[in-house]
């Protein structure tokens, strides 16, 4: 799915949770509770110049040195630095013990201490699953105008949904359904990762409608509604030759929490 890419997912973010001891340093925060990972200014500067611009300017950001992601998970935020050194990010962020890595060729800085990696507890779960890993990271290049970063976040989701085919099980169906809501919440409607989500739920019809939450999702962004009719066919019998069932159920749905908060 991924060809080469997965060697670098046993390891965690090798470039992300730098030394203090590190000069010509920036940081970088999920939210204002989360830990400070920082990133070499100059190399900031090449792939995020909105981010770099408000760490230039008068503004808070400026003053103390740190930008703050307030509706981005930390997952996305690491593997961006991970991104920005190494050309591409792991899929899966698990914990090892320090490791001393150099900046990358044409990177200058003074450094007079050795980047260490200090190890976090991991999200095995949502936060390091394949289709939102990537679509957090889709969409945080998007808003950031990370065009690089986008381009290779929508062949690794695209890619992702492609290996899956269709999801038979439980669990897969509840992470495309996240997923592609996530995706409508966050994008722009004329996004084209919106219209390829579209089509492939529309694929995925006969899988998807089992999961209350799919129909949640059908009621709460209906253009999918109306994307997904493009690409849906007749159905296969007329209402006058379908038999009732003898003993209806009615409609059931797990209590769910009344307030869902998904960050990018």
């Amino acid at each position: 799915m991924e060809k080469k890419a997965n060697k670098c997912e046993s390891s965690y973010i090798e470039y992300c949770y730098l030394s203090r001891k590190l000069t010509y340093l920036v940081s970088l925060q999920a939210g204002h509770a989360g830990r400070l990972f920082k990133i070499h200014r100059k190399l900031l500067g090449l792939k995020c110049e909105p981010v770099i611009a408000a760490l230039d300017g008068s503004f808070d950001e400026g003053r103390q040195g740190i930008y703050r992601f307030d509706e981005t998970t930390e997952g996305t935020v690491t593997r961006f630095i991970e991104w920005a050194y190494r050309g591409d990010y792991p899929t899966v962020i698990r914990e090892i013990e320090p490791v001393q890595k150099s900046l990358p060729h044409g990177i200058e800085a003074n450094v007079e201490g050795k980047p260490i990696i200090a190890p976090p507890a991991a999200d095995f779960t949502s936060e390091n699953h394949p289709l939102l890993v990537h679509i957090r990271l889709y969409i945080f290049s998007g808003t950031y105008l990370i065009s690089e970063l986008q381009h290779l976040a929508f062949e690794k989701v695209t890619a992702c949904f492609m290996d899956l085919e269709k999801p038979n099980s439980l669990d897969t169906q509840l992470a495309v359904i996240d997923a592609v809501r996530l995706s409508f919440l966050r994008l722009h409607e004329h996004d084209a990762l919106l219209n390829w989500l579209s089509q492939y739920s529309a694929y995925c019809i006969d899988k998807l409608r089992l999961q209350s939450s799919f129909h949640d999702l059908l009621s709460d962004f209906p253009i999918l509604s109306s994307r997904m009719m493009l690409s849906l066919n007749p159905a296969s019998s007329p209402p006058w030759k379908i038999t009732q069932p003898k003993y209806p159920f009615t409609h059931y749905s797990p209590n769910r929490s009344a307030e869902i908060k998904y960050d990018y």
